[in-house]
């Protein structure tokens, strides 16, 4: 069975802010499901871990002229 991760698509650039605002409360439905953890949490952006896979999400918060992203990362 695969994980949450297989469902993900990575984003260079938020839409606007309501774009940013439907993926973090996904993320945030996914870490209430048990399926990630929050790993690190700031500001400007969120580190999500998948309990499964273990792999590594970022989700940055769009502050213009910046426009966020979501994000696999190897690295924390």
């Amino acid at each position: 069975m695969e994980c949450e991760c297989s469902s993900l698509i990575e984003i260079q650039g938020f839409g606007g802010y309501l774009h940013y605002s439907s993926t973090l409360n996904n993320m945030m439905k996914n870490v209430e499901n048990g399926f990630f953890e929050i790993f690190s949490e700031s500001n400007f952006e969120i580190i999500f871990q998948c309990k499964r896979c273990k792999q590594i999400w970022k989700l940055g918060k769009p502050d213009f002229p910046v426009q966020g992203y979501f994000l696999r990362s190897s690295s924390i």
